[in-house]
């Protein structure tokens, strides 16, 4: 083999998985999301790509971030990094509590999609 990294890919199959969407989401799913996305953070991934369909619920309310194609490491020193992940956080809070707030708008026109 040459030198650095392998490239490869890793799938998984989740039987029963539902996308996340206005009509699921719930104040629990959305803490569940959010304490996810820290855990990649943990790894020191951004993911890049934060909508509701990039995350998938199971059974018992465990939640899935999916489509890491545009994930990345985050560069530069430790506070642009925590700077980037703080964003990150606050970015996906920010459109899980419009879907929230929205899910009870009855024409539905506020509430995101993607």
């Amino acid at each position: 083999l040459g030198e650095g990294p392998i490239p490869g890919i890793l799938m998984e199959y989740f039987p029963d998985a539902v996308r996340l969407s206005h009509e699921n989401l719930t104040e629990r799913l959305a803490d569940v999301a959010l304490q996810a996305l820290s855990e990649i953070h943990s790894a020191y991934v951004i993911h890049g790509d934060l909508y509701c369909r990039n995350i998938l619920v199971l059974p018992g309310d465990r939640i899935v971030w999916i489509d890491f194609n545009r994930a990345r490491n985050p560069s530069g020193g430790l506070t642009c990094r925590r700077q980037e992940f703080m964003q990150e956080l606050s970015d996906v809070w920010g459109k899980l509590y419009v879907q929230m707030v929205c899910k009870m708008d009855v024409d539905g026109l506020c509430c995101l999609t993607g």
